[in-house]
């Protein structure tokens, strides 16, 4: 049986790295207004970074589509305004480069890795089950995953889950992990593979980011422009990457078999948005497969840690609407039919209380690991290609 961890950038935060896309724009504000940047970039930043609150990366992603009609200033050309759109975009990816390969480096020096957090994460994986609080649907996912092969699919794009899974096979594979009794309650898996899906941030790459398809860019100029296609369309991008023989798109079809022979699948600390749309529709086809089972680890919107409700009936009705929407999110955007989790409600399980990988990296979840400054040597030239 083989299980599949979908991970996202939660999971990133969860282990104590900044990099939720409301606190990175802050950043990269502060940045372009305090720079010499083009006049065009600061217009981008005030017309289109200004206009929403993008609590996800997936929001983000999709509202750059959607506001590329800013683009059209009544006088640009169709090609000015393509011109534009990759110059803004590209600027972004590169200073989130940039920023990411920063925090990396000082998020490393911080972090404590030993073996407590270890056997933490180790057992995150292994016991995942013993977070779902139907009981029938935990025993159901026990019996099916008996020390089973864990393929990693990363949404987000530092290194250090990475690390991570690397320093879990050495311990799960070493001499003194099966004659120690220190390890004695740790349950170990076998781990497969573990991939970027949208590549990594270092010196010499941009992460892959953008929308689904063209439709989700509105500026009709533009939305057919191969160079604003190639830059912005993930599907392109990736199978230009692969054209290049270049990571990630050289591992797409890796990925995509991932999916298919999965047992089970956990989604952990991603939002379910447009603009990974073809991501969601392969695993609904996934799903509609015999004994498949899909399980979303998410963060609740109504419950506050650390803080009793007054009526707890009413905070448990909210929280079940949230489980609900999130399922009917992912039905959206996987477009299967409704009829499929109505017969089989077993097929798709919402978490949003749980303790899955409750450990930080570093002294706090704050951040202590954020780059001082943001006056770096950014190639804000670099072109739409990426390497890694």
């Amino acid at each position: 049986m083989s299980l599949t961890m979908l991970m996202g950038n939660g999971f990133d935060m969860a282990i104590g790295l900044n990099v939720g896309c409301k606190d990175y724009l802050k950043i990269y504000k502060t940045y372009v207004y305090g720079s010499s940047s083009d006049d065009i970039i600061k217009k981008f930043v005030s017309e289109i970074l200004d206009a929403d609150d993008w609590a996800n990366w997936s929001d983000l992603e999709e509202g750059l589509g959607r506001l590329s009609t800013k683009f059209d200033d009544g006088h640009s050309t169709p090609q000015e305004q393509a011109e534009h759109f990759i110059m803004c975009a590209t600027h972004l990816y590169n200073h989130l480069n940039t920023y990411l390969s920063q925090l990396n480096e000082i998020f490393a020096l911080n972090s404590v890795l030993d073996d407590a957090k270890l056997k933490d994460f180790i057992n995150s994986i292994s016991l995942f089950h013993e977070h779902i609080m139907d009981d029938n649907i935990a025993q159901l996912l026990k019996a099916e995953l008996v020390r089973p092969q864990v393929n990693f699919l990363q949404l987000s794009y530092t290194p250090f889950l990475d690390k991570l899974i690397e320093k879990s096979i050495e311990l799960m594979e070493s001499d003194q992990f099966s004659a120690s009794p220190h390890y004695g309650d740790i349950t170990p898996f076998r781990v497969g593979e573990y991939l970027h899906i949208h590549g990594q941030a270092t010196p010499l790459s941009t992460p892959v980011m953008g929308v689904d398809h063209p439709e989700q860019i509105l500026n009709e100029h533009i939305k057919n422009n191969p160079n604003v296609q190639n830059t912005f369309i993930k599907k392109n991008h990736l199978d230009m990457l692969k054209r290049f023989r270049r990571l990630p798109g050289t591992q797409n079809d890796q990925i995509l078999n991932i999916i298919d022979e999965s047992s089970v699948i956990c989604i952990f600390g991603s939002s379910i948005g447009a603009s990974d749309t073809t991501l969601w529709r392969r695993i609904g086809e996934w799903l509609n497969g015999t004994g498949k089972r899909l399980v979303i680890f998410g963060k609740s919107k109504t419950a506050v840690p650390g803080e009793p409700p007054i009526n707890a009936a009413l905070l448990l009705g909210q929280i079940e609407q949230e489980k609900e929407e999130t399922i009917q999110r992912f039905i959206k955007y996987a477009d299967i039919s409704p009829l499929v989790i109505q017969l089989n409600p077993d097929k798709i399980t919402v978490e949003l209380e749980h303790k899955l990988f409750d450990f930080v990296l570093t002294g706090n979840r704050t951040n202590e690991t954020q780059p001082a400054t943001q006056d770096t040597d950014l190639d804000m030239n670099n072109g739409t290609e990426s390497s890694t």
